[in-house]
């Protein structure tokens, strides 16, 4: 028997933050000032509140059922037939977003570094990177994230300094000129992106103390607000509202502005170390999220001999997903808010918890439990992960 996988609410956290961050910095600013032009730094603290909305729900969700993933709790609350249909439709979630990022990955090497290279080379070389990740587990995958984590908050907090000369604060005012309207509006599409830490109801179970799990959820959510609105507010005052709104990779433009004493220039490759690193982490947790929850689904005991079938199937998904990566901006613009919020992220959780409140499932002082002791048995698969086989 596989060991059982523990990590720590500090690595929890850090693969949470990453894998939001990982895309939000890189499309969200331009769209969200588009939408709330330069009020777009109030859209970030809309959406940081509103995530600790969703935040609450997961916490409160997986303090209930601190052993069990969402598919697990979802069959718990809901019986076999309803439980199932809702783990169904979210393994359709992680493979549609994992394909999402896959694609957006390759997208971005392409456009921005590498324009003769098909993009399928891309797509296929980081597929199969990610899976000998997932192959090895969730430990594996938390233990490489420190590093690109590091990577990640270096690059941001370099760029950010580094083209602070450039910026023009006044580029953020007037405030509120045309009211909340375009404020909310715009802070839909951050807040989209920072709700996909409901992956995190996938990992949460293997916290080595359960009784951290709303210091995981508080953290990350603070967290990625606090670099997002960085992120904005450093585009915003150094491009300006309508130039912002119309560039793709807002990011990767500020680093090929920088220039001190014709010496430090052009540092694209902060830009592509930041993606990569995140990206990475990114499609390998919701890669390891799909194919975890397959084996939960199809209740098979060891999830390792789906991580290839997965991986060509999410390679196929990736290149047939969409044509160009503008069809990709149109639809992380209104339809993915909308697909992701009203569902994945906030209908589907907050019903969840509902009922099981009404029905009495699960329980606030389950969190307390010792994670050695044998009432994690109730997880039936939970802990048998992707990690190789321990020494007889």
């Amino acid at each position: 028997m596989a060991e059982k996988t523990r990590i720590s609410w500090v690595q929890a956290t850090l693969l949470l933050i990453n894998m939001v961050t990982a895309t939000l910095i890189l499309v969200v600013p331009a769209i969200t000032t588009e939408a709330a032009r330069q009020d777009a730094w109030l859209s970030a603290l809309v959406a940081t509140f509103g995530g600790l909305l969703l935040a609450f729900i997961f916490t409160k969700l997986q303090q209930r059922f601190p052993r069990e993933n969402l598919l697990q709790f979802s069959i718990t609350i809901l019986g076999p037939v309803l439980g199932k249909v809702v783990g169904f439709l979210y393994l359709w979630y992680f493979l549609h977003l994992a394909a999402i990022i896959i694609r957006s990955f390759g997208d971005f090497l392409v456009i921005s570094f590498m324009p003769e290279t098909p993009v399928w080379v891309f797509i296929i070389i980081i597929t199969i990177l990610a899976a000998y990740a997932v192959h090895n587990g969730l430990e594996v995958i938390a233990r490489v994230n420190i590093l690109f984590f590091a990577l990640v908050i270096l690059s941001i907090v370099i760029i950010f300094f580094l083209t602070a000369k450039d910026m023009d604060f006044t580029n953020l005012t007037p405030i509120l000129a045309e009211g909340w309207k375009p404020v909310v509006r715009g802070s839909l599409f951050p807040l989209a992106w920072i709700g996909e830490i409901v992956i995190g109801l996938m990992i949460l179970s293997h916290l080595a103390n359960p009784g951290e799990i709303k210091r995981v959820y508080l953290v990350t959510t603070i967290g990625v607000g606090i670099l997002l609105l960085q992120v904005i507010i450093g585009v915003v005052a150094t491009f300006g509202p309508e130039y912002t709104s119309h560039l793709i990779f807002p990011g990767l433009t500020g680093t090929r502005i920088i220039s001190i004493g014709n010496f430090i220039e052009r540092l694209e490759a902060l830009a592509m170390v930041m993606w990569v690193g995140g990206a990475f982490t990114k499609i390998c947790l919701v890669y390891y999220a799909g194919v975890y929850g397959m084996a939960e689904w199809f209740r098979l005991k060891d999830p390792r001999p789906l991580v290839g079938p997965a991986g060509i199937i999410l390679v196929f998904f990736a290149l047939i997903i969409y044509e160009h990566f503008t069809d990709y901006l149109k639809f992380a613009t209104v339809p993915f808010p909308m697909y992701t919020l009203t569902t994945f992220e906030g209908g589907l959780p907050l019903l969840l918890l509902v009922i099981a409140i009404l029905r009495k499932k699960g329980g606030a002082g389950n969190v307390q439990k010792n994670p050695g002791s044998n009432d994690d048995s109730s997880a039936s698969t939970n802990s048998r992960l992707l990690e190789p086989q321990g020494n007889k």
